[in-house]
């Protein structure tokens, strides 16, 4: 899985960009399950800080996007979160993600 991340590490808005090389409907489905996980982990304070929101996922091509808005939280702790469980669902879920992409957001 090729792994980016555009911006400083102080950042409030996270746009997250993953690109499948495919994904059926069941695994969109524990897709949604892991974001909503991690979101949950940090509007609870997991994160050495509050997340405040995310949008839901949004399918854009052969990519799922959302932002987040990440509040207080440690943003490298967050992101490297995230990326580990994707991972994990890759891994464990036969699932190929080709690219993960989390930049800024200048709103």
């Amino acid at each position: 899985m090729e792994w980016e991340f555009s911006g400083p590490t102080e950042v409030s808005c996270l746009n997250v960009d993953i690109e499948f090389e495919s994904i059926s409907e069941e695994q969109v489905v524990k897709l949604e399950k892991i974001v909503d996980a991690w979101v949950s982990v940090g509007i609870y304070g997991g994160y050495k800080g509050l997340m405040h929101n995310a949008s839901g996922l949004t399918k854009i091509g052969d990519s799922y996007n959302m932002l987040v808005d990440l509040g207080s939280t440690d943003p490298e702790l967050a992101m490297e979160t995230l990326r580990g469980m994707l991972m994990t669902f890759s891994k464990y879920d036969g699932v190929v993600i080709k690219r993960l992409m989390l930049g800024k957001m200048d709103l």
